[in-house]
């Protein structure tokens, strides 16, 4: 029987700890290794890590793909380490993923924006205006949609297609 393991991913990287507010669980499909290789591999060798990172997205032996921990943890470490270009693309990949696979509980108008800034970081500007562009669209399909978002959302479009 699996316990739950945590990893505390902002102030004790790579360090098992007991089960607190603001840790990960990273048990969610049995595959422990998994996950804190990931977690691991992006602090030493964030190419490799990409690497892991797909094989974990199109491995079909998980119920569900690691969507959430590989954006959280690429997040985590977004401004901590120099990542290079396919890991931003990773992540706006997780978040493709969990729009396709949960679209009835995702976001999608927040998604397709973090994903724009993924794509973004990692200077695929087409695939960022077309994320943000997404954003705005699904925005819009809301019934109750916030004006500040809305404007926040054409902002930064309109910074995308500036630069």
């Amino acid at each position: 029987m699996f316990k739950a393991v945590f990893i505390d991913i902002v102030e004790k990287p790579a360090r098992l700890t007991p089960p607190r507010h603001g840790k990960i669980c990273l048990n969610r499909r049995g595959d422990v290794g998994s996950w804190r290789a990931f977690f691991l591999i992006l602090q030493t060798n964030p190419q490799k890590a990409y690497e892991f990172g797909k094989v974990l997205l199109l491995t079909s032996t998980y119920k569900d793909p690691p969507y959430y921990v590989l954006k959280s943890v690429i997040e985590s470490y977004s401004y901590k380490l120099y990542l290079p270009a396919e890991v931003y693309e990773l992540a706006a990949e997780a978040y493709q993923g969990e729009i396709d696979r949960y679209p009835e509980t995702t976001d999608i108008p927040k998604d397709y924006h973090k994903m724009a800034e993924w794509y973004w970081r990692a200077c695929n500007r087409s695939k960022a205006i077309e994320a943000e562009q997404k954003a705005i669209e699904a925005l819009k399909g809301n019934e109750k949609f916030s004006q500040t978002d809305l404007a926040a959302f054409e902002s930064r479009l309109l910074q995308y297609k500036k630069m």
